[in-house]
């Protein structure tokens, strides 16, 4: 007598089953590790951006890029020359605040950034000096304080203004 070796439906069934559990319970974390070397990879092209535009600047400014060398709301319209704008949104162009400017000066106002650990919002304060678009949709926004211990800050949104997550 022949007899045929094969799996049955419910086999079948229950394999697959178990297949989609697993592949369910390990997707959340794929995600998250895909979303964060897509950050990972965007900060460091961030950085080599900035670096090259900065070692420029120096180069054919003949100068330290400093707060001595640039002192309060000097460094921007410099540095701008040496990156590769899509938009300048100027000193208070792109970033909108959440109250108007009756009820506070640009200093107080709140933007919709928040800090990296998400736990408070960023006063506009920190995009006072200018801020820019870039030609591949990432956002700079630079401060050169008035007080010499903050320094120049340059800050960046590598998923482009407008796009979460804004931290």
């Amino acid at each position: 007598m022949k007899t045929n070796i094969a799996f049955t439906l419910a086999e079948v069934l229950i394999t697959l089953g178990i297949i989609g559990v697993v592949a369910a319970m390990s997707l959340p974390a794929l995600l998250n590790s895909t979303q964060h070397k897509e950050l990972q990879t965007g900060l460091q092209k961030a950085y080599s951006v900035i670096q090259q535009a900065i070692q420029r600047m120096s180069y054919e400014e003949g100068l330290d890029i400093t707060w001595d060398n640039y002192p309060n709301n000097t460094f921007a319209p410099v540095f701008k020359k040496y990156i590769q704008q899509f938009s300048s949104c100027g000193q208070n162009g792109c970033i909108t605040a959440d109250i108007s400017p009756e009820e506070g000066d640009i200093f107080s106002r709140v933007s919709k950034y928040k800090t990296y650990n998400k736990k408070q919002n960023v006063t506009l304060e920190w995009f006072d000096e200018g801020q820019a678009i870039l030609t591949d949709g990432m956002f700079l926004m630079i401060n050169n304080s008035s007080n010499r211990n903050y320094g120049i800050v340059i800050s960046v949104d590598v998923n482009g203004y407008g796009k979460g997550p804004n931290a």
